[in-house]
């Protein structure tokens, strides 16, 4: 009779340790999808800053070829060049 209840202590305790563990090992888990969450909207965020400054850059860019592409620049430049 001693080395049955004394199995079921050995259960009991092992069942202990085992929830413990899994309860830690899912807690870890939740966090780890939350980072990885915060991580892609960052991201996002961050391409979106960049798209803009894509766009914002293309607009000078056309800007500057306008400028450059234009006679009364080339007059100028060869003034300058005299």
């Amino acid at each position: 009779m001693a080395g049955i209840s004394m199995i079921g202590l050995v259960l009991i305790i092992f069942l202990c340790c085992g929830s413990y563990l899994l309860n830690n090992m899912l807690s870890q888990q939740r966090k780890s999808q939350n980072s990885v969450s915060e991580y892609q909207k960052e991201m996002q965020q961050y391409r979106l800053g960049m798209a803009q400054q894509v766009s914002q850059m293309k607009q000078r860019i056309e800007v500057l070829e306008k400028i450059v592409t234009d006679e009364g620049y080339n007059v100028q430049k060869e003034i300058n060049n005299l």
